[in-house]
């Protein structure tokens, strides 16, 4: 494993500043944002919206999937592990990730409504309508990823992750916040307390057990073909963070999962934070309400992200060819 990422927001996608993006051994040495500009394969935590597509069908955690070898035009997904257990509840095949019985379920509810589930939550990357799209096949951003998770845990799509705290850059005269680009407009209360059930169910005893802390914590692990990508997203009660591993070579890591390192290093970024809060640092309300007495003025993360490489979300500043930093003022 080569390079690392993270991301971090309130439940109402405000990023928390402190701890929002990391990337890379040395910034000096490399700009490049993986938290918001790369884009990997997402492996199993793509299978959120092939459940989210599911409950949207009328299905229930109870009903029952076929975990079996199934091949649609020629291909064939496996289980991790290599075993297959019959007729399973959703709940089961969702915690324990099971690819054959996510597949078949994908096929079921369509793959046209598992793509709607995902740009109801915030995904706008393309996504191709492959039966290996239920696994993860398209590629995404960790941010975007972190923010559809943000969707379930407030129950309104889509969250837009958003900078929080306000600044003022060498040589302008005008105070700056980042803010959201558009309003969450899908009402998830319907679905929302299965999702999140589900969710939690991975983390207490399916792939995601290593990141389990005291209390409530919800999440989905995924790894990526051959090891290119590990991930974990997972949310508690405060946060919503999201871990991505790999190489930018996109070469293979040594049998890294979402389940091992990522969950691990989520579940030491949430007690860290945790503890914080607990001296009574200052908060992400607290921050927002000062950003508040400055002058609003937006600036659209993905849309600053792609325009400029060396893009700085937590300042919102870019670094031109010569002279200082600048702010981008889309």
């Amino acid at each position: 494993m080569g390079q690392a990422a993270l991301v971090a927001m309130t439940p109402d996608g405000a990023v928390v500043a402190m701890v929002a993006m990391v990337g890379g051994r040395d910034y000096a040495g490399s700009e490049f944002n993986r938290a918001v500009t790369a884009m990997r394969q997402p492996g199993s935590a793509f299978k959120l919206f092939v459940l989210y597509a599911a409950l949207k069908a009328g299905y229930s955690p109870r009903d029952r999937v076929r975990d079996e070898p199934v091949e649609i035009n020629g291909w064939t997904p496996e289980n991790f592990g290599g075993e297959y257990n019959g007729r399973v509840s959703l709940a089961e095949a969702f915690a324990r990730s099971l690819n054959a019985a996510m597949v078949n379920l994908a096929q079921e509810v369509g793959l046209k409504n598992v793509v709607a589930a995902a740009r109801e939550l915030g995904i706008d990357a393309p996504l191709i309508e492959t039966p290996a799209l239920a696994l993860g096949a398209s590629e995404v951003s960790l941010l975007d990823l972190t923010g559809a998770y943000a969707s379930v845990r407030a129950g309104l799509a889509p969250i837009e992750p958003w900078g929080i705290v306000s600044f003022q850059s060498e040589g302008q005269p005008q105070a700056f916040r980042v803010g959201p680009s558009k309003q969450p407009e899908v009402d998830l209360r319907g679905v929302q307390r299965d999702l999140v059930g589900l969710l939690q169910l991975v983390v207490e005893r399916g792939t995601g057990k290593a990141a389990g802390l005291e209390g409530f914590a919800a999440g989905k692990t995924g790894t990526s073909q051959n090891y290119r990508d590990a991930w974990f997203i997972d949310f508690n009660e405060p946060l919503v963070a999201g871990v991505w591993v790999g190489n930018d070579g996109d070469t293979p890591m040594n049998e890294i999962t979402g389940g091992s390192l990522p969950a691990a290093i989520w579940k030491h970024f949430m007690s860290a934070a945790l503890a914080e809060a607990a001296k009574g640092k200052p908060g992400a309300e607290a921050m927002t309400a000062s950003a508040e007495e400055e002058t609003p003025v937006s600036c659209n993360v993905r849309a600053c992200s792609r325009a400029y490489r060396s893009f700085r979300a937590e300042d919102c500043t870019f670094q031109p060819y010569s002279g200082p930093r600048r702010l981008c003022e889309k």
